[in-house]
């Protein structure tokens, strides 16, 4: 057993699931796990096994989430409903742990190829509008913005453990 300074998990690997079907059409089982099962469950699994290797001194776990899991966006049902799931399986983290620290950080619209594939294949005319509309008023956030501020809240921990944390509140 070795002692850290700081154990840090960053859990930023996820999908944004099938977005050319409204959520009254998402009626496959199997979809809704593999979907899951990439963004829920193997996330837990990852945290757990963190937690087992990592059992005393600072550890820190930080869950890249976004503004889909606290609002509803059409066309979206599995992105919104993977990333709500996922924020409120940390915050149960945070309660349960006290000498543990989460933080849910929503970074933003960033500039991503995933924000590309959901204006070319998102159903909804809406939702294509409101993220086509974000990228060619040049209001993407690039990487290193999110960065920089994710780093800026983890220096000054303005936060609670478990809280919800996104590029645009004020430190």
């Amino acid at each position: 057993d070795k002692d850290f300074d700081l154990a840090m998990l960053v859990h930023n690997a996820g999908s944004i699931g099938k977005v050319d079907q409204l959520a009254s059409d998402i009626d496959d089982p199997q979809e809704w796990n593999r979907y899951m099962s990439l963004n829920l469950y193997h996330v837990t699994a990852l945290t757990a096994e963190f937690l087992r290797r990592f059992t005393s001194g600072h550890r820190c776990i930080i869950n890249v989430t976004s503004l889909c899991a606290v609002k509803p966006f059409r066309s979206m049902g599995y992105y919104c409903v993977g990333k709500a799931a996922r924020e409120m399986y940390f915050k149960v983290l945070a309660e349960e742990n006290s000498d543990l620290d989460v933080l849910n950080y929503s970074p933003g619209p960033v500039d991503t190829e995933m924000v590309a594939d959901l204006i070319k294949n998102v159903q909804d005319s809406e939702t294509k509008f409101q993220f086509t509309t974000i990228r060619d008023s040049k209001s993407l956030v690039t990487k290193e913005q999110t960065t920089q501020k994710l780093a800026a809240l983890l220096t000054s921990h303005k936060y609670k453990s478990g809280d919800r944390f996104d590029y645009y509140d004020r430190l």
